[in-house]
């Protein structure tokens, strides 16, 4: 619903200065205002002179761009009626008529009863030209953020202390609705259980056995009665009783006493490891287990698996290296060469489990801490596939790995997690302007328009005018292609929207 508060039309005057200083003037303040840098300087009249360019048509953009300036909507934004383009600064309004055109398809739609108090000199803020970016924030119920901490045990003592002390300082900043988990493994797999009996226990799987989510949720009791992030919150911020019968994944403020003390009672994995063997580590099967546990219990809900890493898999699916000692891991020669016997098997058991984590709208971060290799060669698609946060330092007590999980838990100014999951973005765009596809951490979600999208020049995830993020952190940039097929003056429009 429209606010009623006029809003002013023109934006700050740049200073006076020589051309060349005023047009890069008005580039940086575009830049700052929409989070948008184009690589062009004049946009090509037709395809031939496209094709003299050197560079393809691209555009640089950040969605998640910290805008403090920004008035931000509590109404759902106006949709055209027929290409579900959004009102904003370079459509027409007909005040007599009630109505505005479509900067797209020149379709007339008309105002809503709650537009009805505009005028010559009182525009809603969509309209205004400074509000080229507009941050909409819906009245329908917020979704709670949901974290499953994946924890290696086979490090050393004190790189164990060193990180469940960060973990304990980081977690003081989440909101009390926020869904916690914890996994711990070494040579087995442990899933901890946060429902209401008072003794702590915890389901214990083989590292070496690969479970399918539906053998992993009858072994835990969970999928059909699991909790639903998107229910609301009582009166009193409290989740509502249907939103805890997950004993998995609990609300903090349900759980915060004992989720603490389970992290502080992690201790290093008790299956040591004889001289001149390698700990047995099964990663890839506890990875799989949190995938799992949240693809039956939040499927669709945004939410992020965060696995601290301390050393290659050594056990299970996933397998990077072996337990011998006297035989060291895979060299960028070795992988060159095709003389790394894991690479294949295991890079293709990590983009399964990424591709299965995309399509369920969650993300993967991994904070590898470790002196010698841990196998991210292998595991890279987890985060480049999920948008998730990959951190690769010595030590858990290093500063590196403390301010970078600082920021994965850095809070706005509403109190909300900084980073956003869940994330969709279409772009739409003028006629004789097709999307040639998109770079960045995301995949396509396969709504492709005929007439914007282009069957000839596909650069990146290409085929589709809508792309499916599982993660944005506030510096995540994108950069989306273009191709003319005739004259055109070119427009834009993109949307973002993030359920968290």
């Amino acid at each position: 619903m429209y606010d009623g508060q006029s809003h002013p039309q023109e934006g700050p005057a740049a200073p006076a200065a020589s051309p060349l200083d005023a047009l890069m003037y008005s580039v940086r303040q575009q830049e700052q205002t929409d989070g948008v840098r184009f690589i062009w300087n004049y946009w090509p009249a037709s395809r031939t002179d496209e094709g003299r360019l050197v560079l393809p048509l691209a555009v640089f953009y950040t969605p998640g761009k910290p805008r403090p300036d920004l008035p931000t909507l509590t109404y759902d934004p106006l949709y055209c009626g027929k290409c579900r383009g959004i009102l904003n600064p370079f459509c027409k309004a007909d005040l007599r008529a009630k109505s505005w055109i479509c900067s797209f398809c020149s379709h007339r739609n008309g105002f809503p009863l709650s537009y009805t108090g505009i005028s010559d000199h009182r525009y809603p803020a969509e309209m205004t030209a400074h509000f080229s970016t507009i941050e909409y924030t819906s009245p329908r119920p917020a979704m709670a953020p949901i974290m499953l901490f994946v924890v290696d045990t086979c490090m050393d003592g004190d790189e164990l202390e060193a990180l469940k002390e960060t973990l304990l300082k980081c977690l003081v900043t989440l909101t009390k609705s926020t869904f916690v988990g914890l996994i711990t493994f070494g040579r087995n797999v442990s899933v901890h259980d946060f429902g209401t009996s008072a003794i702590k226990h915890s389901f214990v799987f083989r590292g070496t056995k690969h479970l399918n989510p539906k053998q992993l949720a009858a072994h835990l009791g969970i999928g059909r009665h699991a909790a639903n992030p998107q229910e609301p919150m009582q009166g009193d911020g409290t989740i509502m009783r249907s939103a805890v019968s997950n004993r998995f994944l609990q609300p903090l403020q349900t759980c915060e006493q004992r989720f603490l003390e389970s992290i502080k009672s992690v201790t290093k994995d008790p299956w040591s490891a004889p001289a001149g063997r390698r700990p047995l580590r099964c990663t890839g099967a506890a990875l799989n287990t949190a995938v799992g546990l949240l693809e039956t219990s939040f499927p669709g809900a945004g939410g992020r698996v965060v696995l601290f890493l301390g050393g290659p898999c050594t056990e299970g699916p996933g397998k990077v290296v072996g337990e011998d000692l006297k035989i060291p891991i895979r060299s960028h020669m070795d992988i060159a060469k095709g003389n790394a016997p894991f690479v294949q098997s295991a890079t293709k058991y990590y983009t399964e489990l990424s591709t299965r984590t995309v399509s369920n709208a969650h993300s993967i971060d991994i904070f590898s801490c470790a002196l010698d290799q841990t196998g991210l060669h292998e595991m890279k698609s987890c985060c480049n596939m999920t948008g998730g946060q990959l951190v690769l330092a010595d030590s858990f007590s290093s500063t590196l790995f403390s301010q970078n999980l600082d920021l994965l838990f850095a809070l706005n100014e509403g109190e909300k997690l900084q980073v956003s999951m869940n994330a969709s973005i279409e772009v739409k765009a003028s006629r004789n302007i097709k999307v040639s596809g998109c770079l960045g951490p995301c995949v396509s979600e396969k709504t492709a328009n005929e007439q914007l999208v282009s069957d000839v020049n596909v650069l990146g995830t290409g085929g589709t005018t809508t792309w499916k993020c599982c993660s944005l952190t506030p510096n995540t940039t994108m950069c989306f292609f273009y191709e003319t097929t005739g004259h055109v003056s070119a427009l834009f429009f993109m949307s973002n929207s993030a359920n968290v």
